[in-house]
């Protein structure tokens, strides 16, 4: 299944793409796209003073770069910023990550080139995952340095699992390395992309973790011979709580059928609270997530 991003994508549609699901843009989200760049080629072409654009960064903010050196500035800010140490990230949570760049250029917003945005599709689709250490002195920084690194064709990428140099790697999968014009080197830095590419894989194994959750508590209700009384649906409309509703269901599912439930039916009047309050906490958590 592909997942197709006009203007914007959620935490599921990330970490489903950093699961290998693969990931498009609409036709809308390709205009915006170059209409944002041919503003930033009017900028330069104008002289007119833009951070990053036709300027230096941080500190040098106020220096104003000549046209003939802002390709050279974008080179350098990739080079200058991928200097992260440790353990390489884990290949999920880069793509992850590439995917929240490629939903955050969908904005139009940003001036990169299509051209850019469609490497890094590429990247997903051909399965060429750049190495990015786990961290650094600005962790986002670092993490989009060293992506965009492999555009350039530097650093180290894995190509289907194999290991090969960021030049090598583009050749395998029928690219060449990116010139990177003007803006272009500050705006695959910048942003939260790193950040919300791994909360949104973190936040998927959490909810996964609360399926789990349900699961064990149905496994507890069993060996304590349970009263599903307390998980009966009119019961639990009376909270008008989606995530009670939901964690309700989800026991009821779990528990049909179940002979050691239907056994212990009648029993006893009711359960520990710790029991009978699973929807609630359990509900709590998952309306979090959403």
């Amino acid at each position: 299944m592909t997942i197709i991003i006009d203007n914007a994508a959620n935490w599921r549609d990330i970490a489903r793409v950093g699961d290998g699901e693969k990931l498009a843009l609409a036709p809308a989200a390709w205009d915006r796209i170059a209409h944002a760049n041919r503003i930033v080629a009017s900028l330069v072409e104008k002289g007119i003073r833009a951070y990053g654009v036709n300027t230096g960064v941080g500190a040098l903010s106020s220096q104003v770069v000549a046209p003939a050196l802002q390709e050279k500035l974008s080179r350098n800010i990739i080079l200058s910023h991928a200097c992260g140490v440790g353990e390489l990230a884990p290949e999920r949570g880069i793509r992850a990550i590439i995917a929240v760049q490629v939903a955050n250029f969908a904005h139009g917003h940003s001036g990169v080139r299509p051209e850019i945005v469609r490497n890094l599709l590429t990247f997903l689709e051909r399965d060429c995952i750049p190495e990015v250490p786990s961290r650094g002195s600005a962790g986002y920084l670092t993490h989009n340095a060293h992506i965009a690194l492999v555009l350039i064709g530097e650093g180290m990428a894995r190509v289907a699992g194999r290991r090969m140099n960021g030049r090598e790697a583009l050749a395998e999968i029928g690219l060449e390395p990116l010139v990177l014009g003007a803006k272009e080197g500050l705006s695959l830095v910048n942003g939260t992309a790193c950040a919300t590419g791994l909360t949104s894989i973190a936040v998927a194994r959490a909810e996964r973790l609360l399926g789990w959750a349900d699961a064990a508590a149905a496994l507890t209700l069993e060996a304590a011979g349970g009263q599903m009384a307390a998980f009966d649906e009119d019961v639990l409309a009376m909270r008008p709580s989606p995530g009670i509703q939901s964690v309700g269901a989800s026991l009821r599912r779990l528990l049909d059928g179940s002979g050691l439930i239907a056994a212990a039916h009648g029993s006893r009047t009711q359960d520990a609270l710790s029991l009978r309050a699973v929807p609630h906490v359990h509900g709590a958590a998952r309306e979090v997530l959403e």
